[in-house]
């Protein structure tokens, strides 16, 4: 399903003149939803992966909302204030303890935010801020600072020895990069590492130039019949376009989120409603190889059939090479418009590197271009290419015919 054909989404649409409803579908059809399920599954394999490092011990917190002069660690020895009560366990925050606490009864070298005097006899060095998502930076860095300002920790900063790392599903390009500014611009402090699953462009990578402007010209336009017409492109114009289940960043455009008596904002006050998630369990919204692939301008390999007859990881190898026929270079930009993780594109990179279909550079070579003209050429495939292995990830189209048993 998509979005702008759900029921809501109708609804949503009937507000903005016809001639601004294509630019507000793509909106719409452009936005990640992020199911509950799929965003802890994700992140655990991120926390998993900081347990197998050995026989290091890592403390972790859940990054929440603080006041202007708190400190984290005031008085000295206390736990984070609150942050596990049953009136706090909600949101961000809530899936967050949950995941901490559950990783760390499993495992036996992370800390369930560990009080001062416990990680100074634990001797822990490494910190872990857990967060769903890196919008503008502000909300971490108000953490932060909220964590560096007992003098303690100031001490363990300004030796190298306290390893700070940021957690999260995703992390916009501009909230991450100013995060890491920000951070180290601190006196002696070691500048913050952010660990993401998936980086955000500001809006989606692969709208075009005419789309890009269409669409944020329509937020700008209807953000003024809302109540915050400054945000038109979210907070710090950051222009996220993930959605949780239980939560709307407000770095979103406004007209998603923000209402007033002139305006039905589809996530009011930030929040999914329930009609809309259950419509979304019943239809989940599906990411489309199709759309993404004509967006591009690729109406040749949009249309055919080889893609609802290829491997899974074949449709995925294919559209990297189109993306990199249209200038895509960087894995950030390229795994938001796969709607992969960024450690999956770089490892479809190499791929295409061994097989000399991309250079250093990640340009497309000819081989490469003969490859993408390959898959334009067929209307079903007649062959299944295997999954991508560390041994033997994929046939190129020169070993096609060769006798070579696929």
């Amino acid at each position: 399903m998509r979005l702008s054909e759900s029921d809501h989404g109708r609804a949503w649409l009937d507000q903005f003149a016809t001639q601004d409803r294509p630019a507000a579908s793509r909106l719409l059809d452009g936005l990640v939803f992020v199911p509950a399920e799929d965003l802890e599954l994700e992140m655990r394999k991120k926390v998993e992966s900081l347990a197998r490092e050995g026989r290091v011990a890592w403390a972790l917190y859940p990054v929440r909302e603080v006041e202007d002069g708190e400190s984290i660690f005031e008085p000295v020895g206390s736990r984070v204030a609150d942050v596990g009560s049953d009136a706090n366990v909600r949101g961000s925050v809530g899936w967050a303890i949950h995941l901490i606490g559950d990783m760390a009864r499993r495992h036996p070298l992370l800390f369930d935010r560990p009080s001062l005097t416990a990680l100074r006899d634990m001797k822990v060095r490494r910190v872990v801020l857990v967060d769903d998502l890196i919008g503008s930076g502000r909300r971490v860095q108000r953490y932060w600072n909220a964590f560096h300002r007992h003098p303690t920790i100031k001490s363990w900063c300004s030796h190298p020895g306290l390893d700070v790392v940021v957690l999260c599903y995703a992390a916009s390009e501009i909230g991450a990069a100013a995060l890491k500014r920000a951070s180290a611009e601190k006196a002696k402090a070691q500048p913050l590492r952010v660990d993401a699953i998936r980086y955000l462009p500001r809006g989606r990578s692969y709208w075009s130039r005419e789309d890009w402007e269409a669409i944020s010209q329509v937020c700008k336009r209807y953000a003024r019949a809302t109540s915050r017409p400054h945000l038109a492109l979210g907070l710090g114009g950051v222009f996220t376009t993930v959605v949780f289940s239980y939560s709307v960043p407000n770095t979103a455009p406004a007209i998603l989120w923000v209402e007033s008596k002139k305006w039905k904002a589809l996530f009011p006050n930030r929040t999914v409603p329930p009609q809309l998630l259950q419509e979304i369990h019943q239809d989940p919204i599906q990411w489309s190889l199709e759309d993404v692939l004509t967006q591009l301008g690729h109406s040749r390999l949009s249309g055919g059939d080889w893609s609802r007859q290829a491997h899974g990881d074949y449709r995925q190898y294919v559209l990297l090479l189109a993306l990199l026929a249209k200038g895509f270079r960087r894995a950030t930009l390229l795994g938001d418009a796969m709607g992969a993780s960024e450690e999956s594109c770089v490892r479809l990179l190499k791929v295409a590197r061994r097989f000399q279909h991309a250079d250093a550079d990640n340009l497309l070579t000819p081989s490469g271009l003969r490859e993408l003209n390959y898959a334009r050429s067929l209307h079903l495939l007649p062959w299944q290419p295997p999954a991508l292995r560390d041994a033997d990830f994929y046939y190129p189209m020169s070993l096609r015919g060769s006798g070579i048993d696929l």
